[in-house]
């Protein structure tokens, strides 16, 4: 028979498409996931996953089961926090993850006026560039760009991410002929250097897709697994590199070249709640919302044309 730590195995796989995806989500090792989900095929006498190159791919048997599994996970959600709900106070700890160029740019200050207004409660910061697991409460709020919200999890969007392309000025100076084009076309930016994200590390951020589909592989000379390192990479001068504005715009070692303008798609991070959101008619923001709102859309160079990537906070 099947336990929900089982359940919790084969959710993992199946959303990160890979069994050190699923190690990195669990906090475990490699070798133990694949363990574990070698038991829970056994149990079931049923292949759960195709192995395909090092991703893992749901079988036929693997969807069928999928949405009874997060099933489950809403109903043992919603139990926690019901738990947890009898227990609230207005003292305490609070824990807030996010990614690097969240951390480092726009969530500083809401601390500080969080904390402001609310004295007895600390704020943990966890930095990561992956989605944490706020069902076995490995954060309390999570902050973060994302395509599809877990459904077990509760959230909304509060603003939507512009990315655009920037490069150290020196770098573009030392590129004849680069500077004079008003708008490069893809031919013009698949002959220079660029800084990607590494994609299953940052298998979140927005423009990776675009970018493996628009610049020759012999052309990356640098990947990262944070949005900060690119930054600080590029402002080096060692090539250009996408970044969201609201990271990039206030760094004076970097000049926006172009705002990307295909659609990015990208749209919340959640609190573990028992019922969704009401998606159909969405509440105005706080105060604090409004403020990140405001902060994330504020570019420091007018904008002409603004990519569709979404990001959402937990209320």
């Amino acid at each position: 028979m099947l336990k929900w730590d089982d359940i919790r195995y084969f959710l993992a796989v199946a959303r990160s498409g890979s069994i050190a995806g699923a190690a990195r989500r669990l906090g475990v090792d490699h070798s133990t996931v694949h363990r574990r989900l070698q038991a829970i095929e056994e149990t079931l006498a049923t292949q759960l996953f195709d192995k395909v190159g090092g991703a893992r791919k749901l079988t036929a048997a693997g969807d069928e089961i999928l949405p009874a599994a997060e099933r489950i996970e809403a109903e043992i959600t919603a139990f926690q926090l019901n738990v947890v709900a009898r227990e609230q106070r207005t003292a305490g700890i609070v824990r807030l993850a996010s990614p690097d160029g969240l951390a480092v740019s726009l969530i500083p200050p809401l601390v500080f006026a969080f904390r402001t207004a609310n004295p007895q409660i600390r704020i943990e910061l966890i930095t990561s560039n992956t989605p944490l697991n706020l069902t076995l409460r490995e954060a309390d709020v999570e902050l973060r760009p994302i395509h599809h919200p877990n459904p077990a999890l509760k959230g909304r969007k509060i603003a939507r991410i512009a990315f655009a392309i920037y490069a150290a000025p020196a770098y573009l100076a030392s590129r004849s002929g680069f500077g004079g084009r008003a708008v490069p076309d893809a031919a013009a930016l698949a002959e220079l250097d660029w800084i990607f994200p590494d994609h299953e590390a940052l298998a979140l951020y927005s423009p990776a897709d675009w970018l493996h589909a628009t610049i020759p592989a012999d052309r990356i000379v640098a990947t990262a697994s944070s949005a900060v390192v690119m930054m600080a990479t590029a402002a080096a001068g060692l090539g250009l590199v996408a970044l969201p504005c609201y990271l990039a715009d206030g760094d004076p070692s970097l000049e926006r070249v172009l705002v990307l303008d295909h659609t990015l798609g990208r749209s919340l991070a959640a609190d573990p709640a028992g019922a969704k959101p009401d998606a159909a008619r969405p509440r105005p923001p706080r105060s604090r919302d409004a403020l990140f709102y405001k902060q994330a859309r504020a570019p420091r160079r007018p904008v002409t044309a603004r990519p569709t990537g979404e990001l959402s906070m937990v209320p």
